[in-house]
């Protein structure tokens, strides 16, 4: 397995034993840069340390939902989303798009479930760059939606590695 780093005064230090000339670090965070250097020691006591180098971590999907979701009613047959990206700590990488589904409320006393074979859900991928910036408050209207029926609406920010996790 990969060793976890010991943590001591900011910095993660492992030991690996000789005649070993490699190892991978476990327990680092998502898109995020890490400084790395290396030293030999002996019985006699640690040798110079080498140059550092920076490397970045890979992304992974947002580990907390976008925030303050609202959506209002834009027409009988739209609703107007809006919401804020996750803490910037949790989006874990570069948020690409957003993914928003807006579904029939089949707990609502408005809906007649008696005849309808109408199960709706409506799913859009937004790209990110094309809404107000990732950083910043997004807005997007869902259309094309039936007359007169509520609607639960879910938002999820996502990277290259996947989605987040849902805020309704």
């Amino acid at each position: 397995g990969e060793p976890n780093c010991a943590v001591s005064g900011g910095l993660c230090s492992v030991v690996v034993p000789y005649p070993e000339l490699s190892v991978e670090l476990g327990s680092l965070e998502a898109y995020m840069f890490y400084n790395v250097s290396v030293a030999a020691s002996t019985s006699v006591g640690m040798g110079p340390v080498s140059g550092v180098v920076t490397q970045l971590t890979s992304e992974s999907a947002p580990s907390s939902s976008v925030l303050s979701l609202a959506a209002a009613p834009a027409s009988s047959t739209s609703i107007t989303v809006t919401w804020d990206p996750p803490v910037l700590y949790d989006q874990n990488g570069v948020i690409t798009q957003y993914l928003i589904t807006a579904t029939r409320d089949r707990q609502s006393p408005r809906v007649d479930l008696g005849n309808s074979s109408f199960d709706q859900s409506l799913t859009v991928l937004a790209n990110a760059s094309g809404i107000n910036g990732v950083n910043s408050s997004s807005t997007y209207t869902l259309t094309g939606l039936q007359k007169g029926i509520p609607y639960i609406i879910t938002v999820s920010a996502a990277t290259a590695a996947g989605s987040g996790p849902n805020a309704t």
